[in-house]
């Protein structure tokens, strides 16, 4: 992924190598990630899923690719972006979000969906993907290896009451094995939170920040 620049569509999600990009002469690669449905009523509605985002997060020295839309997340791999490692589906088809949360009536006509991730490293020395949903709940994936399985997750109230908008880590100080390790994440409704990674099963907010008078859409965390 070093080398190539990914970009995104409603629809799929394209790979080209960076310096075709540059020269303008690229013939991107498609992962294929979505196809659209066809709506009985009118025959010029997508139905088809939609992608919100796609970003990558570092996993020891690879950069893996991750795709958020209402169908939830995908990860892919790190070497050549094309090989599917991890999916989860959206909130709304997860048992463990179908009694919790729901997404807020507010934002209800976007669906729900999966909305940022950043990659983490816990105090017990573990890597975790940390994905915000449009429930205002946080998906964390724990890492072994190459083997991704989603370990834990904090729900809607505990962690956003509205849809997740950024979430960031250092992860220049996790890299080099600094104890700073905590993850921001921030919500629609404007509310902030600091969260330290205890483990993949035990997230602490340390601290909260309830701005009510502004939407905020994006956080950072550096040292």
């Amino acid at each position: 992924l070093s080398s190539h620049v990914a970009y995104a569509s409603a629809a799929d999600v394209l790979l080209t190598p960076l310096k075709s990009f540059m020269a303008r002469k690229h013939e991107p690669t498609s992962l294929k990630m979505t196809h659209k449905v066809t709506n009985t009523h009118n025959n010029n509605a997508d139905t088809g899923v939609r992608i919100q985002g796609v970003t990558t997060v570092r996993i020891g020295t690879d950069q893996h690719l991750v795709v958020l839309g209402t169908d939830g997340v995908r990860i892919f791999d790190g070497k050549t972006a094309t090989r599917l490692e991890f999916s989860m589906p959206t909130p709304k088809d997860n048992d463990l979000f179908a009694a919790r949360t729901r997404p807020s009536e507010k934002y209800a006509d976007r669906g729900a969906y999966c909305s940022c991730a950043c990659s983490a490293r816990s105090d017990d020395g573990r890597t975790q993907v940390v994905i915000g949903t449009s429930a205002g709940a946080l998906l964390i994936v724990s890492v072994d290896g190459t083997r991704f399985s989603h370990a834990n997750t904090i729900v809607a109230g505990e962690a956003h009451a509205e849809a997740v908008s950024s979430l960031a880590s250092d992860a220049v100080a996790a890299a080099a094995g600094d104890p700073r390790r905590e993850v921001a994440s921030c919500s629609v409704d404007g509310e902030v939170v600091v969260w330290s990674p205890r483990s993949y099963h035990h997230y602490e907010a340390l601290w909260r920040l309830p701005n009510k008078s502004s939407p905020c859409a994006s956080v950072g965390v550096r040292g």
